[in-house]
This record gives C-alpha cells, sequence and structure tokens, in this order.
C-alpha cells in the first residue's frame, strides 16, 4: 500500500477514535451513586422485558444503580397478591433506603404505583414506560408523574391485515382478564366501528376452557383476521407463558396470526412498539431527574416509536411477500438477508480499522489493556442479578447481604435451610425439565406465604433458605412445621404427579450464633440431624439431642 495513502487511514482511524474517546460524557454524570428501582409488570421471561431493561440501561447509563423488582402478573395478579408484593416492596426498600427515583414498566406496575402512591412511593419520582392505558397515563400525569406509553398499534395491525386479507369477513381478537387484556380489548373496542361490515369478536380466554379455546380456533379460516393481543390464562385455571400461548393458538389457528409482539412460535408477527426505544427514553427521563430537573419541567411523552417484525417461514406458508408489509421491516429466517452480509462485511472492515490502529499505538497497549479490564470488571458488576433466574427467589448474593445486614443492626431472626429430600431421583426417573419445574413450584409455594417475617431466597441447586422475623420465641417450631405444611401436595408436571418432600433445620440469631457463619453451620448442622434421622421434617439447631442434653 502507499505510505501516504497508509498513513492518511491511520490518521483518520484515529481522528475517528478521538471523537468517540472525548465526547462529552452521559448526561447522568451528577447521578453517581443514585439508585433507581425498576418494577416491571411481568416476569424476566417476558418478550418484552429484556429489551425494556437494556433500553432503560442505555438511557440511565453507567452511574446509577438499578434494581430489578417483577411483579409476574401472567402468573397471578389478584388484589391479594399486589398488597403482599407492595408490602414486599416497602419492607425491602424502605429497609434498604435510598431509592431516588422508581420506573414503573406496564399496566400493572404503574396501577400498584397508583394505588400505593400515597404510601412508600409518597416522596418518590415516579416515570411510568410502555402503559398501554390511557386512562392510568392521564391518572399518572395528573398526580406528577411523566412517562412514555405504549403506542396502541392495534390499528396498525388491522389495517396492514385487511390489505393482505381483502375478503376477510371478521376479526378474532384473543384477549384475558388481566390489566393488560382489558386495557386492550377497551382499544379494540373504541376502533371497532373502523371495521364494519366486519364482524369484531374478543376472545376472552379467561373465561374460557382449554378445550374451547382450541375449538374457537379450529374454526378460523381464510375469512378471519387472528389478532393476539393477551393470552395468560383460561377458564381450567391454567397459566400460561407468552410462548405457551402463542404455541397454543399457532397450532390450532387455520390463519396467520397477527401479535403485537413478535417472538417467534409460529406467528407471522405484526407492527409493535419498539420496547428498547421505550426504555431508553424512559431511563433519560429518570436521568433528568437524578440530575437535579423537576419533574414539573419534564414533559411526558405522546408519541412512542413502533417497528414491525415478520417471519419469513410464515409469509411462505400464507403466500405473503416482502412488497405487500412496511418499508424498514425487519425480516426472521430469511436466508437471503442482505443485512447479515452487510454486517459481516462491515465486521471485516471494523477488524482491519483495528489492527491499522493497533500497528500505530503500540505506546498505549498498557492503558488500553488496564481500559479493557475496567470495562470487563464493569459490565460484570452491571450484569450481576440479585433474583435467581428459575425460581424468581431472591438469590444466594442477596442472602449473604441480608443475613450480614440484620446481624449489623443486632435483629433477631430465625435462618431455616431445606434440602429437596431425594432429589437426584427425581432428575433420574422424570427428567431435568420436571426437576426444573419441581424447583419452580417449590419457589411459588414458598412465595405464598412471602410477608415482611418470612423472605425465602434459593440457597442453590435444590437447597432453599427462608429469613424469618418472628414475634415471639414461641412462634419459631410452628415455622418449621408451616413450611412442611406447603409441601403436602404434590407437583403437576408432564410427566406425572411428583410427590415432594424438605427436610429443613433452623438456627435463632443471635441465641444459637453470635455471627453470621456460625449461624449458617448451626442451621446446617440441624439440617444434617433431620437428614439422617428420617428426613421430611424441620429441627432447630437448639432441639438438637446434644443440645438439649448439654442445657
Amino acid at each position: 500500500m502507499d505510505q501516504k495513502k497508509y498513513n492518511w487511514i491511520v490518521i483518520t482511524a484515529v481522528f475517528c477514535l478521538a471523537l468517540l474517546v472525548f465526547s462529552p460524557g452521559r448526561r447522568v454524570s451528577a447521578a453517581e451513586n443514585k439508585n433507581v428501582l425498576f418494577i416491571s409488570s411481568y416476569s424476566l421471561n417476558f418478550p418484552t422485558v429484556a429489551d425494556q431493561i437494556e433500553g432503560i440501561k442505555s438511557g440511565l447509563g453507567d452511574d446509577a444503580y438499578l434494581y430489578y423488582e417483577f411483579m409476574d402478573s401472567k402468573a397471578i395478579s389478584s388484589d391479594e397478591f399486589v398488597a403482599r408484593f407492595y408490602q414486599y416492596i416497602s419492607y425491602k426498600y424502605g429497609t434498604i433506603g435510598g431509592i431516588d427515583a422508581v420506573i414503573a414498566g406496564d399496566d400493572e406496575a404503574l396501577q400498584m404505583v397508583l394505588r400505593y402512591k400515597s404510601g412508600f412511593f409518597k416522596d418518590i419520582p415516579v416515570i411510568y414506560e410502555s402503559v398501554d392505558s390511557n386512562t392510568r397515563v392521564e391518572l399518572a400525569n395528573s398526580l406528577g408523574m411523566v412517562g412514555i406509553p405504549e403506542r396502541n398499534t392495534i390499528g396498525d395491525n388491522l389495517e396492514l391485515a385487511r390489505k393482505l386479507k381483502p375478503d376477510a369477513t371478521r376479526i378474532l381478537a384473543l384477549s384475558d382478564k388481566g390489566a393488560t387484556g382489558q386495557a386492550l380489548s377497551a382499544n379494540l373496542k373504541a376502533i371497532e366501528s373502523k371495521y364494519a361490515p366486519m364482524k369484531v369478536e374478543i376472545l376472552d380466554t379467561s373465561s374460557l376452557s382449554q378445550r374451547a379455546i382450541v375449538e374457537e380456533l379450529a374454526r378460523t379460516d381464510g375469512e378471519t383476521i387472528l389478532l393476539f393481543l393477551s393470552f395468560s390464562s383460561d377458564a381450567d385455571g391454567r397459566n400460561y407463558t407468552y410462548d405457551e400461548a402463542m404455541s397454543l393458538v399457532t397450532a390450532n389457528a387455520k390463519t396467520p396470526v397477527f401479535t403485537l409482539v413478535w417472538t417467534g412460535g409460529g406467528s407471522l408477527g405484526g407492527i409493535e412498539a419498539n420496547h428498547k426505544a421505550i426504555g431508553k427514553k424512559a431511563g433519560e427521563m429518570t436521568g433528568e431527574v437524578l440530575s437535579g430537573i423537576p419533574m414539573d419541567q419534564i414533559k411526558s411523552e405522546s408519541t412512542t416509536p413502533t417497528l414491525a417484525t415478520f417471519d419469513m417461514k410464515v409469509m411462505q406458508e400464507y403466500g405473503i411477500r416482502k412488497y405487500q408489509l412496511p418499508k424498514n421491516a425487519i425480516y426472521v429466517n430469511d436466508s437471503s438477508n442482505a443485512t447479515e452480509i452487510i454486517t459481516a462485511f462491515l465486521a471485516v472492515g471494523t477488524m482491519a480499522l483495528l489492527f491499522l490502529l493497533a500497528r500505530s499505538s503500540w505506546e498505549n497497549e498498557k492503558r488500553k489493556a488496564n481500559e479493557c479490564a475496567l470495562e470487563e470488571t464493569s459490565a460484570i458488576l452491571r450484569t450481576e442479578a440479585e433474583l435467581d433466574g428459575l425460581t424468581g427467589l431472591g438469590n444466594r448474593r442477596t442472602l449473604d447481604r441480608e443475613l450480614k445486614r440484620c446481624a449489623v443492626a443486632d435483629r433477631r431472626f430465625v435462618l431455616y435451610l431445606m434440602d429437596l429430600d431425594a432429589f437426584k431421583s427425581i432428575n433420574d426417573h422424570y427428567g431435568h425439565l420436571a426437576g426444573d419445574a419441581v424447583l419452580q413450584d417449590v419457589g411459588r409455594r414458598l412465595n405464598s406465604i412471602k410477608c415482611r417475617s418470612f423472605v425465602p431466597y434459593r440457597y442453590g441447586g435444590d437447597e432453599f433458605a427462608v429469613m424469618y422475623f418472628p414475634h415471639a420465641p414461641e412462634e419459631n417450631p410452628k415455622t418449621g412445621e408451616a413450611i412442611l405444611g406447603l409441601f403436602q401436595r404434590p407437583v403437576h408436571t408432564e410427566g406425572g404427579d411428583i410427590p415432594i418432600c424438605l427436610s429443613v433445620g433452623g438456627a435463632c440469631y443471635p441465641s444459637d450464633a453470635e455471627n453470621v457463619e456460625d449461624l449458617i453451620k448451626q442451621a446446617d448442622q440441624a439440617l444434617y440431624y433431620v437428614k439422617n434421622n428420617g428426613k421430611n421434617s424441620a429441627m432447630l439447631y437448639r432441639d438438637l439431642p446434644e443440645m438439649a442434653a448439654g442445657e
């Protein structure tokens, strides 16, 4: 290569790198050591949540610590559960202290914040995002909150479906009685007159058995536009994940399924709100609050970014072509996608540029290595989660922190350690998927009595823990029996009903141990005794035979 041309390339590359390195810092620089709590209406596995969190982090920057809490309203959303979830939030973060802002994600989370605005959330700035209900948005704005709603793309999808299926005579929408389902159903009813003379039907999955739902789907045909709004439960008492519900629908429908959120499962896709962009805007708004800008000077967004995603395999099945769909749409399962070729070309070009930069920057190698190490460490710290991904309970790291905090505060509590009896045989006999289902069910049962005085955790593997804060010493033996009582019923899995039982050992702080390390050892010693003496029972350290003899 000509030396002058080579020098010009190096100078250009160094200039571009300088623009990146010396560009203005993050706007939230005044927010160091600030804590933000993101409350999601759903679980971490719900299709939009990961994009929301990624967007919030991008908008918020790295100068604030982001806590996460998940309501999992698709699984349970009763008033009693919401009240208990609020009590948990209030107790945990009232104890931790220092929450500088709250981000409420989707309708159920905002509804809870509105309900308890005069309680824990009274003096905390609240930013909402991805909310479907206009009524909730208006109420939140009137109470001094700000945020960005989720654009209602029902009309966009129906207009697209009508163009693709000009002979359609009816619209069948799947929804449920959850807060999101009710909001989306109301949005559809508000515009149904636009599609006359087509008949608009809303199939409430919450009021129908699975068999009845399947029968309705089997009656769909080429004259039906099928729109998936929300489907989290049926009248049989089943709760569905998004993927489970979508698989049931696409397996029985005789027409393409339009969705407001594409996650695969055999659906065609559709026009949806861009949750990553929404989350980023919510993060930026939160950053403005943390940097000292008053809430009344921050304006809520009225428009929401959207994107369109479609599955090429489903398109081919129903004879749909790209030219019939929105421009700039994203296509999955597209082997001829030119974007992949461009991305690969850019990747090769980037690698070549990095090689040239490396050759001209040997003197900065040590500084770059230190920066990379620091960046990797920061990434690890940012990705640490406080919750166990399988059960939704607090993880070992969170338990260790809470044990130390309560010990420093000299609080009386009982640490229970528990172990699933014969869990290995469950995995060997039923398979690891069934084993995971058992662990998830144990988490749900422990969570069913979760309150300020009873906080469960997943300790690791098939081991669980509970921190219990008794009102009186005589409550301690009863608590162990109450835990055992949760597991009288078998776990229902696809492979059959699996009976489960636990061994439970407990130790009291500070009467049984003066520090956390000894407390864990004493509880583990009580657990070990139970495991070796019949299992399926509970024992406190102070009640062990050798301890009783010593007394």
